[in-house]
């Protein structure tokens, strides 16, 4: 089925490039397996989405190297036998398959990899960038960019602050595949997980290049720190000071540790990993602006060390959250250093959020006080373009909620964050919760209720999860009738039929037409022509690596609602036709969670 999911409207209303070969349709492909019909030339619909039907269950499909037989025999390129190929992903966390990169050039590999950057504003792009970096894949051209992809594949599991997977592969690199550029990237992970002794100890990391780079003279200075040697260190700080170095926070850091007297408190450099183990060295709090200031991978390593970070401990939690790291919120204000809102400086907390996720996880509140509190937590990170971050982090608290009516508007936000996260449990419970208010009170109650029934509805069906929804033909004028009052009904309607078309729902002309009596507006959002229709091919094509690249590209740093409905549209069809239907139809969840569909 996963065939006819990408969007030909899309092809057609991009248009193509004067030298590009415009992508083969894919609806008579999926016409002819669904029917057993052949369509007649030139009668091929305009959009494979509109076809009638239900859609199926959401599944992300294993790759064909993986679907085969255990008995069967496998044939695997000489690549395989390189550290880049080298896969972190066991088999239930969404490995995507050796077959990652075929059919697409190394040197495209590279540049697609090297483009790309984690987005923490969207947990669904996040794991797909999570799962792209960390999968292991056949390197095309393997002679020309192996050692590349290794190392760009290293520098970037580091960067997220995924210390556990950048050790796994480290440790499955042969000594004779090591290059500079390795051995300097496992410095700095040894620095940021504890390890710094090692780095520093005679025959380690730090002696092998004396002075090959700043880098490694920055290193060697720092262990003569360690060691005491602080003549050394000096003489070392002076020659980098020579060269016309540029690191005033390294040249701080070496005057604070031989006993001058320096504020950092005022200082707003971004740390590193090497700045970052001279900090450690001052056996001092962490100044909070340099906290803030901070690359990921050193804000994973300070959260380790909690008691160090007196201020900003609630922003350095929510920066995790966002990298992919897990986050135990409760443990962190537990302690000596749990700050409080008398002593903590809003500038560094996330819109101040400190008092209120205080507040929802000390342990005298009623549930319906617990419920409150979050609401305006909720409605604080939205407004603040902080959401998804905010609620993953209250998660372990919606969860501990006895399941029960807090009103339909915040039973449908539950369901939604439920079904992001892959609650599917705890998403039909409260479903079935907040049907059941809709048959209780008054007949005026009965009647709001089963508009808001209809509301939660949509985010079942965009989910795929197994539940009561179901789609119909009134579905979307009920949809509509509900929505009436709200100002922003068109853009909704929108996103609701082309998402709903996506995934395989029945959409008829009659649905579309029915935006025609609706206040339409210019659209203003971000989109990219060229990774839109590249996008396109590349899912005609099932190229999987280079459609997930592009559609990261495509979508950007920002929420999944900043760009616009023909680029949502060409990303979630384009994952859907890869066998990604899981990864599309949350992408679109988000998209609804954050309109209030």
């Amino acid at each position: 089925v996963f065939l006819g999911s990408i969007a030909l409207i899309h092809v057609v209303f991009l248009g193509q490039a004067v030298a590009q070969e415009k992508p083969r349709s894919l609806v008579p492909d999926f016409v002819e397996s669904q029917s057993g019909q052949k369509l007649k030339a030139g009668k091929a619909p305009n959009d494979l989405l509109t076809r009638p039907g239900t859609a199926a269950p959401a599944a992300e499909t294993a790759p064909a190297s993986e679907a085969q037989s255990s008995g069967a025999f496998q044939v695997q390129s000489l690549g395989a036998l390189h550290p880049a190929t080298i896969n972190l992903l066991v088999s239930d966390e969404g490995a995507f398959g050796l077959d990652l990169w075929a059919g697409v050039s190394g040197n495209l590999v590279v540049e697609l990899m090297s483009r790309l950057h984690a987005n923490g504003n969207s947990p669904t792009q996040a794991d797909l960038y999570r799962r792209l970096v960390l999968s292991g894949a056949n390197v095309p051209d393997r002679a020309q960019v192996a050692d590349q992809l290794m190392e760009l594949r290293l520098e970037k599991i580091i960067d997220q602050g995924w210390f556990d997977k950048a050790n796994s592969f480290l440790g499955r690199i042969p000594a004779n595949m090591a290059t500079e550029n390795s051995h300097k990237l496992e410095a700095q992970l040894m620095l940021l997980d504890g390890r710094s002794a090692e780095v520093c100890e005679d025959g380690g990391l730090s002696a092998q290049y004396p002075g090959i780079s700043p880098f490694w003279a920055k290193l060697e200075t720092y262990c003569q720190l360690r060691k005491g040697s602080f003549d050394k260190a000096e003489l070392n700080a002076a020659l980098l000071e020579e060269r016309n170095e540029d690191d005033p926070l390294f040249f701080a850091l070496v005057a604070a540790l031989v006993g001058s007297p320096v504020d950092f408190e005022a200082r707003s450099e971004k740390s590193n990993a090497v700045h970052y183990a001279m900090l450690k060295q001052r056996d001092a709090a962490y100044p909070a602006q340099l906290v803030r200031a901070a690359s990921q991978s050193v804000k994973t390593a300070m959260l380790a060390e909690p008691d160090r970070v007196k201020l900003g401990i609630i922003a350095l939690a929510l920066d995790n959250i966002r990298a992919g790291n897990a986050v135990d919120l409760e443990a962190l204000l537990a302690g000596p250093q749990k700050p409080s809102p008398q002593n903590t400086d809003p500038a560094l907390e996330a819109a101040d959020y400190t008092p209120l996720l205080q507040a929802v996880i000390s342990g005298d509140l009623t549930d319906l006080d617990r419920v409150e509190y979050l609401k305006s937590l909720w409605q604080m990170a939205k407004e603040a373009g902080d959401f998804f971050a905010v609620t993953k982090l209250t998660l372990p608290q919606l969860e501990k909620l006895p399941i029960g009516d807090y009103g339909q508007d915040f039973n449908r936000q539950a369901v939604g964050l439920f079904l992001l996260n892959d609650r599917l449990d705890l998403a039909r419970q409260w479903e079935r919760a907040a049907r059941r208010a809709a048959i209780q009170g008054t007949p005026e109650e009965r009647l709001r209720a089963r508009g808001d029934i209809t509301r939660l509805d949509m985010y079942m069906l965009l989910s795929g999860a197994e539940g009561i929804a179901r789609w119909n033909p009134a579905s979307f004028k009920n949809w509509l009738g509900v929505m009436a009052e709200d100002p922003e009904v068109a853009d909704k309607a929108s996103f609701l039929l082309t998402a709903f078309e996506v995934f395989g729902y029945s959409v008829t002309d009659a649905d579309w037409d029915r935006l025609l009596y609706l206040d339409q507006s210019e659209n203003r959002n971000r989109n990219n022509h060229a990774y839109e229709n590249i996008l396109v091919n590349s899912a005609v094509q099932k190229l999987k690596g280079k459609t997930v690249a592009l559609g990261l590209l495509a979508m950007g740093a920002g929420q999944a609602d900043d760009v616009s409905l023909t680029t949502l549209r060409a990303v979630t069809s384009a994952l859907k036709a890869v066998g990604l239907e899981k990864s599309a139809r949350k992408l679109a969840l988000e998209v609804a969670i954050l309109k209030g569909l």
